[in-house]
């Protein structure tokens, strides 16, 4: 006979894989790409391996480490619809963000009328103000719901923290959909100034 001492946590999650045989709610590695000194990372269906389709009706991007080459500048995303050109597509969203700064003498907490949500071309904020020394950087995730999906708009949230500039963590929550009709096939990341220097993004699928 078996105790629940013995058993309470003897399951294991799902595992992360490319495999298509995996039930629902598991992670499926599609694409993971290293930065160095790029102006730009973009996952594009069919391109270079990348699936970004109604093959998954959810995907969820893991930034690691992301350092940029511009000072208290922010990482963000812009997409297209297929068949489209200029990753201009507009976005509608709402955030709030908590800091906290190394000295331990100042504390914030602000919504998203303090933050530069959106840029002139649509860039999306999603990891705010990462400092360029090379100890501060980014990381955290954005998730996409439904991007195939012609008849509604696609829903995105994201969570992300970074190491600003001014020796503050910065914890940052946005949300958000897309206005504009049409199934979403490619997404860019970027900074809003300057190069992606280094750092990792991966793109996952969930059926």
């Amino acid at each position: 006979m078996a105790f629940y001492s013995q058993i309470a946590h003897n399951v294991l999650p799902p595992l992360m894989t490319t495999s298509s045989t995996l039930g629902r709610g598991a992670f499926e590695l599609i694409k993971s790409i290293t930065a160095s000194s790029d102006s730009d990372i973009t996952f594009a269906d069919g391109s270079n391996g990348v699936t970004f389709d109604s093959t998954f009706k959810t995907y969820c991007f893991k930034f690691i480490d992301i350092h940029g080459s511009v000072n208290f500048r922010h990482l963000g995303f812009d997409i297209q619809v297929s068949g489209g050109s200029g990753f201009d597509e507009p976005k509608i969203s709402s955030g709030y963000e908590a800091n906290h700064s190394q000295s331990n003498n100042s504390t914030q907490f602000q919504a998203a009328t303090a933050i530069d949500l959106i840029d002139s071309t649509n860039l999306q904020a999603i990891i705010y103000g990462i400092g360029s020394e090379n100890d501060e950087a980014g990381a955290g995730e954005l998730w996409l719901f439904l991007p195939s999906d012609t008849a509604k708009n696609m829903h995105f949230i994201s969570q992300t923290v970074n190491h600003t500039d001014d020796d503050k963590i910065r914890h940052t929550f946005m949300g958000g959909y897309t206005n504009e009709p049409g199934a979403i096939d490619e997404i860019r990341f970027k900074m809003s100034e300057g190069n992606i220097d280094s750092g990792t993004i991966k793109m996952y699928g969930i059926r």
